[in-house]
């Protein structure tokens, strides 16, 4: 018997508690208030706090389907796909049409990757309500998502055709042309989404990026570095760098540099290539030589990814390997960027070093990028560690240890022409503090 009752009480406790928990922080105990205080959660980014609302009110009222859907979707958006999949599953057991839990699993099944899978339900969903544009416009999303931008632009016509004052249909038209390498058509109906919701990020962005695409790129960049103390030689850099875009998804360049430094002089010869390899993936794979290398390095080679893992959210991962005669260094750069809006960004670079000689290094680059204007840029950092960032010698790859700060410019002069201007100062624990200039100037042929 005295089993019988301390099983009852933490029954109890486990069924009541949560819908306890939401009841003092609604301060009702009707469902439906419980309900739309979850909603208002929802829409003030209070994620956590719903999600604790919903599951304590869905522990009271199981069949409350409106609430179990809005449940599995925060949990999606929460990565917790399974589970948001579960939730929805069970109201589809009792009510198998109910429409928006078709569409709610759709979407979840589009968030996991699964194209296939939600195409099919969401074919089914503007078969049965062919007036309804949402459905078409889902639909157009999971094809451009899964690699089918001719079949997405055909639903988002149709759904235009419905809906022609939806920002989020003009949106998709615009992606799905440029993914078609339509580029004018992209800049219309980016052109149209600004009109709609001015000041649109992507919107500004893509128009600028559209209006001043070109064959071939010519970036020509100089730099001078003066040291504090007396009779410490400047150093300098001057370098060239030629862009074609022959495919939108991927930008090859040449790259030739002068290297002045500690009293040498090296010549160095590369190439590479800018790549899209997914909607929100991009690499940068470089090599470059020098031939008689003295204070450069013989070989250098870089890969860095991209990945937009989430919205405002971008991975970094890059790998450098650099050889200086029988001195062999592997540098790992893990970081992230940051969209805190439209117009302002912060990155953070971490930049990892081991030597074939046993030494280790390490340094962190921070920089905040502004845009004032979508034709104008301006960067504010700093930095602490090895100088690995903007390294061309052992020693600054692996043995000086600095700290400093920089800012720069980048402005569009005219159509063809932009310019970049740089400061940086930086402190060292050997040799000299120094005093960096560095001019960039781009043209597009």
């Amino acid at each position: 018997m005295t089993f019988f009752r301390i099983s009852c009480v933490f029954f109890s406790l486990f069924y009541f508690t949560p819908f306890v928990v939401a009841q003092q922080q609604t301060g009702s105990t009707d469902p439906d208030s419980v309900f739309f205080q979850s909603l208002r959660l929802q829409q003030a980014g209070q994620y956590d706090e719903a999600r604790t609302l919903l599951r304590g009110l869905l522990s009271r009222f199981p069949l409350y389907y409106d609430a179990r859907i809005v449940y599995g979707r925060l949990l999606a958006w929460d990565s917790q796909y399974n589970a948001a999949l579960s939730q929805i599953d069970s109201v589809l057991s009792f009510q198998p049409m109910n429409a928006e839990a078709r569409l709610t699993k759709a979407q979840i099944l589009a968030w996991s990757k699964r194209y296939r899978t939600a195409a099919d339900i969401l074919r089914v969903l503007a078969e049965e309500d062919p007036t309804t544009p949402l459905y078409r416009t889902e639909l157009a999303k999971v094809y451009l998502w899964g690699g089918s931008p001719q079949r997405a632009l055909e639903q988002y016509e149709q759904a235009y055709l419905q809906d022609p004052a939806s920002p989020e249909v003009m949106r998709g038209l615009a992606r799905a042309h440029r993914e078609l390498r339509s580029f004018e058509m992209s800049r219309y109906w980016y052109g149209k989404l600004l009109e709609r919701v001015p000041g649109d990020a992507e919107a500004q962005s893509e128009i600028i990026g559209l209006s001043y695409r070109s064959a071939v790129e010519i970036q020509v960049q100089g730099s001078y570095e003066a040291f504090s103390a007396a009779g410490s030689k400047p150093h300098s850099v001057a370098q060239a760098e030629v862009f074609a875009s022959p495919a939108g998804d991927w930008k090859p360049f040449v790259h030739f540099s002068r290297v002045s430094k500690y009293s040498e002089t090296d010549y160095r010869l590369g190439l590479g290539s800018y790549v899209t390899l997914d909607y929100a993936v991009g690499l940068l794979a470089q090599g470059i030589v020098s031939p008689k290398a003295r204070v450069a390095p013989s070989l250098d080679l870089l890969a860095e990814l991209t990945w937009g893992i989430a919205d405002g959210i971008e991975l970094v991962g890059g790998y450098r390997f650099v050889r200086f005669d029988s001195v062999r260094v592997q540098v790992l750069q893990p970081g992230f960027t940051w969209y805190l809006r439209g117009d302002t960004r912060i990155t953070v670079k971490e930049y990892v070093g081991l030597a074939s000689v046993g030494t280790t290094s390490n340094s962190t680059v921070a920089t905040i990028h502004y845009a004032p204007d979508p034709l104008t840029v301006i960067r504010l950092g700093g930095f602490t560690g090895t100088e690995a960032f903007r390294a061309t010698t052992l020693s600054e790859l692996s043995a000086i240890k600095t700290s400093g700060g920089f800012a720069g410019l980048k402005s569009r002069i005219s159509g063809a022409v932009a310019i970049e201007i740089l400061y940086q100062y930086t402190a060292r624990n050997v040799t000299s503090d120094s005093h960096l200039g560095l001019l960039t100037l781009s043209f597009l042929l």
